[in-house]
């Protein structure tokens, strides 16, 4: 393979590992991503383990891109389970995360939805 090609391939391959290829669902843009702390009055409502591919082409993909890609695939898991809000339950291993889901929504008289013991 001559210079000019392996240039080409390696540029693709850079440019396609960081691209995002995951879009969030009509339902799951309105899933927020929240830290520990911040849902404390909410109603843990199950989990949810995603993954993505951590490299393409053999070329590691990056942890800003993993990190997104996880997320929305956790938001869009969310709003199937009837949640509002994820929170990651733990770091990125081979490209997968596990996420808890929780519903933080006020029911309809307005009050918060009250946690039960996890």
């Amino acid at each position: 393979m001559n210079y000019r090609k392996l240039s080409t391939l390696l540029c693709l391959s850079l440019l396609v590992s960081a691209c995002a290829w995951v879009k969030p669902t009509e339902r799951g843009a309105n899933v927020k991503v929240a830290e520990p702390g911040d849902v404390s009055n909410c109603r843990k409502v199950g989990t949810s383990t995603v993954s993505v591919l951590d490299n393409v082409a053999g070329l590691p993909r990056s942890y800003r891109t993993l990190t997104e890609e996880l997320a929305t695939l956790a938001r869009n898991e969310a709003a199937n389970l009837n949640g509002d809000t994820v929170v990651p339950a733990g770091e990125i291993v081979n490209g997968q995360q596990v996420f808890d889901v929780y519903d933080c929504h006020p029911d309809a008289d307005g009050a918060m939805t009250i946690p039960y013991p996890q």
